[in-house]
């Protein structure tokens, strides 16, 4: 007599199987956020949802972090290289560097 069962199907997964499970997955993780129902900033990270998580005695340090990034990245944006890179990128052409 057994005193245990072994599974009797072999499960097996090809590329669409998997490409299936992970549809599925999403679905259920979409459905939670479109729900409305809290989730935890580990969670959120854990999805793609945020880049960053912080413990709250940190926030505000990493906010000012954020924003002398964004405020030095306009500030440089307006130089006249950067204007020319982008102008040339868009015209798909060469730039015309004024500076070195």
């Amino acid at each position: 007599m057994l005193d245990h069962a072994e599974p009797a199907v072999r499960i097996t997964l090809n590329r669409r199987d998997r490409r299936n499970a992970l549809s599925l997955e999403l679905m259920d993780e979409l459905a939670e956020v479109l729900t409305g129902e809290p989730i935890s900033a580990a969670t959120a990270l854990d999805w793609g949802l945020v880049n960053r998580v912080v413990p709250a005695a940190e926030l505000d340090a990493a906010v000012g972090e954020l924003v002398l990034t964004k405020s030095v990245m306009a500030t440089r944006s307006m130089a006249a290289d950067a204007q020319e890179g982008i102008s040339a990128f868009l015209e798909k052409r060469p730039p015309e560097w004024t500076s070195e």
